[in-house]
């Protein structure tokens, strides 16, 4: 499996659109996930239910950290030059198609 081509989002995101509507897909960055994770369990909570019971952050804790880069080296320059040479002109796509901008880099 070719992880790098996997992670071209706006070539899944079309797929996806050509069978649901926009507005029954949640796109939320892990980044944003793990930075505000109360928020944005209450928001996929209120996305998912449509209940207002489910949007409120109310007793929502921070239990868990990404812990997927511990014990691994920090990435090369040089490969976070690639990698972002490579993602920039999807990442422009994937923005256009979603119509805000992810800050992906």
């Amino acid at each position: 499996q070719n992880f790098v081509r996997t992670g071209v989002y706006v070539h899944h995101l079309r797929r996806w659109f050509q069978h649901h509507r926009t507005d029954d897909i949640l796109i939320v960055r892990s980044e944003d996930f793990f930075a505000h994770m109360p928020k944005a369990t209450a928001e996929l909570g209120c996305f998912a239910h449509s209940d207002a019971t489910t949007c409120s952050i109310e007793g929502i804790e921070r239990k868990h950290e990404n812990s997927a880069r511990e014990g691994h080296p920090p990435m090369w320059n040089s490969t976070y030059d690639l990698l972002k040479e490579f993602y920039t002109p999807y990442n422009h796509q994937l923005d256009a198609l979603l119509g805000r901008n992810m800050s992906w880099w």
